[in-house]
């Protein structure tokens, strides 16, 4: 690393001032090369990834603009007339709570839940002591559903409330054809499990197989919506990706007025992520000159990022994170040094010493990092020491984005020689098949999304709720990039559609 510099306030964390303070006057187009080759032909060149070439135009990034001013002031005031008639209706009276939760999750699957935070909570409150008072007022849909919306809102809730109904409609066959709603409530509510919640993993286990058994005698609408569920749960998939499928592919059966407010917030969502993707590729290239080629751009980048946070938070908050966020990047290097070691020399870590390694290499902390004084009402010294801690829900994220990746990364990376992955090391201690391994590692995302669901919606959480929806968030996009495949190094035709859905494709009003 070049020599620590005064002029920054990075220096005192270690971080090279030089040329990261200049600003170019032209707009580069910065290639991310694999193999780049170094100016001085004395440096090593280093390995190739063979990563696929980007498949977006840069130029076509840089002219996102978000739409024209007409439109937009157009499409605002169709937005406040639709926000005030959702809100009535979510305030309308209702003799049935279980009318209320089915609007509620209805308003939630389409992404426009934000607007009624206060309204969703009280409503949620009143529900949360009924729910107490009466445990079988209900069916199975409506009860599991309850149960879903209570626990990820931070309610008190019960998995008690549904071993009656488990068993119950645990009967012929006859009966499961007419229960398709009530198994897939039942379903997507089991994943919201803490750890010991046995009754969830036996709601899990006996939904997925009704739902598989019932699938062949679905009609077609069903059974795509029942295989959407069934290929990877709600709670599991990232909330903007699921609120575009959910308007393109569930429009029949939804309210008018839900439908036409859901398309046009999201399309004026969409319009800020491409006024924010328009900023990010037209950042000037600010080399620091004593870096390889090929980090210059990435250096300056981080660099300049991690200052605009933490200045940001000494003006907001009064405290510095200056020296707080050069850790983090330090910690980072080291474990992708680790990693190198590995690589290249004869020593091969347990699983333990992988996975350990891994939750920071893995780049979730410094990402969380970065967000925490952005999502929290308290930063100050004692929140950046707990954050720093790696606290349990930070970990169990972290782990989740790790075993992601190797799962979808692991064969690819073997081809090349890389450092073993948790499924390879897995394997030679375990001395079992792949396939075996495999599963042991879906079985820890398992067990590490039962920890962010008690950290993040238990009444321990010591995060402020937007911070902890954050920490699910990422173990979310974690689980849409490598699903099936490595859709960050190698994107399939599914990836590129999701990510032309969710940032380019406005929806169809």
């Amino acid at each position: 690393m070049p020599p620590k510099a005064t002029a920054a306030p990075f220096a005192t964390a270690g971080w090279p001032a030089a040329a990261a303070t200049r600003r170019s006057s032209r707009r580069h187009k910065l290639w991310c090369s694999s193999a780049a080759e170094s100016p001085d032909r004395r440096q090593p060149r280093r390995r190739s990834a063979n990563y696929q070439p980007s498949s977006w135009d840069y130029d076509t990034l840089l002219s996102l603009k978000g739409g024209s001013g007409g439109r937009d002031r157009v499409c605002q005031c169709s937005h406040d007339q639709f926000k005030r008639r959702v809100k009535n209706m979510l305030l309308g009276k209702s003799e049935e709570s279980s009318c209320k939760v089915n609007l509620i999750g209805t308003i939630q699957r389409l992404g426009i839940s934000y607007h009624f935070e206060e309204e969703i909570r009280s409503i949620l409150s009143s529900i949360s002591m009924e729910t107490a008072n009466d445990r079988h007022g209900d069916g199975v849909a409506s009860m599991a559903l309850k149960f879903r919306l209570l626990r990820e809102n931070g309610f008190s809730a019960d998995p008690g409330l549904l071993k009656h109904n488990i068993y119950a409609k645990n009967c012929s066959k006859a009966t499961l054809q007419r229960d398709v709603n009530r198994f897939l409530s039942l379903y997507e509510a089991s994943y919201l499990a803490f750890k010991g919640e046995e009754t969830l993993d036996v709601a899990r286990k006996f939904s997925t197989k009704a739902l598989r058994d019932l699938m062949p005698s679905m009609p077609p609408h069903t059974r795509k919506r029942v295989a959407h569920a069934l290929d990877l749960p709600l709670h599991w998939r990232a909330p903007r990706l699921e609120t575009r499928w959910f308007i393109d592919h569930c429009a029949g059966g939804l309210h008018p007025l839900l439908l036409q407010f859901a398309k046009v917030d999201f399309n004026n969502v969409q319009r800020v992520h491409q006024e924010e993707l328009a900023r990010l590729a037209g950042w000037d290239e600010s080399p620091c000159e004593r870096l390889p080629e090929y980090m210059k751009a990435l250096y300056s980048v981080m660099y300049n990022t991690s200052n605009e946070v933490a200045d940001n938070v000494l003006k907001v908050h009064g405290c510095s994170m200056h020296s707080v966020l050069g850790k983090a990047w330090h910690d980072i290097s080291v474990s992708f040094l680790v990693e190198a070691k590995w690589h290249h020399g004869s020593c091969r870590p347990t699983l333990r010493e992988y996975l350990d390694n891994g939750r920071v290499s893995c780049s979730a902390p410094l990402l969380l990092l970065h967000a925490f004084p952005m999502l929290s009402s308290e930063v100050n010294a004692k929140t950046f020491s707990l954050i720093q801690s790696y606290p349990r829900l930070v970990q169990s994220a972290s782990l989740v984005l790790r075993l992601c990746n190797d799962s979808a990364t692991h064969t690819a990376e073997l081809q090349r020689g890389d450092a073993p992955s948790s499924i390879a090391i897995h394997m030679s201690e375990s001395g079992g098949t792949e396939q075996d391994s495999r599963k042991a590692m879906e079985d820890l995302i398992m067990e590490a999304w039962k920890a962010i669901n008690q950290e993040a919606f238990g009444s321990s959480c010591k995060f402020s709720r937007p911070f902890a929806k954050a920490c699910v968030n990422l173990a979310r996009i974690s689980q849409c990039v490598y699903h099936k495949g490595d859709g960050f190094g190698e994107p399939n035709d599914v990836k590129r559609k999701q990510i032309n859905d969710l940032f380019l494709e406005p929806a169809v009003c």
